[in-house]
């Protein structure tokens, strides 16, 4: 073994750098392999690839085969599921594909795979309809599950809403139709209804007939059936509601009533007299013009 003195200068080749005091270890040399008297340069990791796939590293600005794993990884980091788990979406909005995407999706084989069942009173009709209809949207079980829970929902909300309008409607529709009819309210509501059951009529049709018109026009327009058909003078046990051979009137009736006999002088005269029989009649139609007073 050679030794390089302090000072010395190291032969030509050795790889050893004239350092003062310390030795310094040769480069590692590049292997070569000489055939022939020509020089081989060192194997490429993409020798082994073929033309495309050199191509690709190439344009991709693959240094390595670390570079490649590299890249893979971070694609797998950005996918976040499996292979088996991607979908490929097919282009055309017709296309065939499409049916195979939806099913992993959770879209059912067939409508019945919904596994709706019908209600107590519920409506078999509207469910199969509803089961073909979320079937040719594609939904999953569990969308139609939820649209039905929430159609049902709206149903009953509107339900009650519609009711709780109705029951003020009427109570306001009463009210006025009280004050319109005065003390013959009684008598006319039990002549409309029973005009109404001369004809037949169930209590349902009825109840609809006054949700769908309103409390007050239903009992006016069965109230005059029942008078076209003679039944004003309705009994109540037996003992007439008004007197003077007639039922009880409305205000609007009794103000007519007074207004002719203002016009009959003969009346007029005998009030004027103080006559006792004239005086109650005009007594009993003010009372049932002015119930209020």
């Amino acid at each position: 073994m050679s030794e390089v003195m302090e000072g010395a200068t190291a032969p030509v080749g050795t790889g050893i750098a004239p350092v003062a005091g310390e030795i310094t270890p040769a480069a590692p040399a590049i292997a070569v392999t000489q055939t022939g008297g020509e020089v081989t340069p060192p194997s490429s990791w993409t020798d082994s690839l073929n033309p495309d796939m050199k191509e690709y590293v190439t344009n991709k600005g693959f240094k390595d085969a670390s570079s490649v794993l590299d890249s893979y990884r971070n694609l797998e980091k950005l996918r976040g599921v499996p292979q088996e788990r991607l979908l490929k979406l097919p282009e055309a909005a017709d296309s065939p594909e499409w049916k195979d995407v939806y099913a992993k999706l959770g879209t059912p084989a067939t409508p019945n795979d919904y596994g709706f069942e019908v209600q107590e009173g519920g409506d078999a009709k509207f469910l199969d309809w509803a089961k073909e209809t979320f079937h040719g949207a594609n939904l999953t079980k569990d969308q139609a599950s939820n649209i039905l829970e929430a159609f049902d929902n709206y149903n009953i909300e509107k339900s009650h809403i519609d009711n709780t309008d109705y029951q003020q409607k009427s109570e306001a529709e009463v009210l006025a139709l009280k004050k319109e009819w005065g003390n013959a309210y009684h008598q006319n509501v039990a002549e409309a209804q029973r005009a109404a059951k001369s004809f037949g009529l169930p209590v349902e049709a009825f109840d609809l007939l006054d949700k769908g018109i309103g409390h007050a026009e239903t009992m006016k327009f069965f109230n005059s059936i029942g008078k076209q058909l003679g039944e004003s003078n309705f009994h109540d046990g037996g003992n007439r509601h008004g007197g003077f051979g007639e039922g009880v009137l409305t205000p609007t009736e009794a103000i007519a009533k007074i207004g002719a006999l203002k016009r009959d002088s003969d009346f007029v005269a005998k009030y004027t007299a103080g006559d006792a029989s004239a005086r109650e009649k005009m007594s009993h139609y003010h009372k049932m013009a002015y119930p209020d007073t």
